[in-house]
């Protein structure tokens, strides 16, 4: 089997030049997005849904062991197709950053900076118990923090760089994701959403399956149980997204 070389780690930024290896691009089979309000109790301040944790882990460990019994001995680890899962934060981290008024940024600001340390205590001990859910259940799953990798300007993503995203998942592991407080170069600070995280990985990785846990039904035209919302039965989208 011909060997490929890849030493573009991230999507931007440049390797340091003494640990460049040569290795091959992972390939991402499935994406799956844990909505916050899916795996907690967005009415308590930093509560899990265990049961609904539960389930979703136990639903992506049956999913994945599908996969390994289906793949072929002469793959190697990491090409076959791994998962990767982003989380949402529910009611870990919504409460600090929205009294610290963190997505607005201004790190000059005392306010600001304490809502920025204590909205990632808390969206990192909500990784935590996803993890440990998820391994409880067999997967090998490794939490990924997108704080100092992803950065953004003006709230907008501006770059990633994805190398310890890539390693993880060409190791054979399960990357995890979670919404986070970044660095924008513009107004210092903001939030970074899953659903932002989704979209990038998505385009960037081309999954074969992209899928979302909510705790609703399914894809509404406006947010469900306002007036007039339709439970979508088709998507469509173009080519470009």
């Amino acid at each position: 089997m011909q060997r490929t070389y890849d030493f573009s780690v991230a999507d931007s930024g440049d390797r340091p030049a003494d640990i460049l290896l040569p290795r091959q691009t992972p390939c991402l089979r499935r994406l799956v997005k844990l909505g916050g309000a899916a795996i907690t109790n967005k009415s308590r301040i930093e509560t899990l849904n265990k049961v609904s944790l539960e389930h979703c882990a136990k639903a992506l460990a049956d999913a994945i062991s599908y996969d390994k019994s289906e793949e072929k001995d002469n793959i190697p680890v990491g090409q076959h197709g791994g998962t990767a899962v982003v989380h949402g934060a529910g009611s870990f981290g919504h409460h600090q950053a929205s009294e610290g008024k963190v997505a607005s940024g201004g790190l000059e600001l005392e306010s600001v900076r304490k809502g920025f340390l204590k909205t990632r205590l808390s969206v990192t001990k909500l990784q935590h118990f996803v993890v440990e859910s998820l391994v409880e259940e067999g997967v090998e799953a490794v939490g990924i923090s997108p704080l100092g990798k992803w950065t953004t300007a003006d709230r907008q993503l501006l770059s990633v760089w994805s190398g310890d995203f890539e390693a993880v998942l060409g190791a054979g592991f399960v990357p995890v994701l979670h919404g986070d407080c970044v660095l924008d170069e513009s107004t210092g600070c903001t939030i970074l959403s899953g659903d932002t995280i989704m979209s990038h990985l998505a385009r960037k990785w081309r999954p074969d399956i992209v899928v979302f846990l909510t705790d609703v039904d399914g894809v509404f035209s406006r947010p469900p149980g306002s007036e007039g919302a339709r439970l979508l039965s088709t998507i469509r989208v173009s080519d470009d997204g």
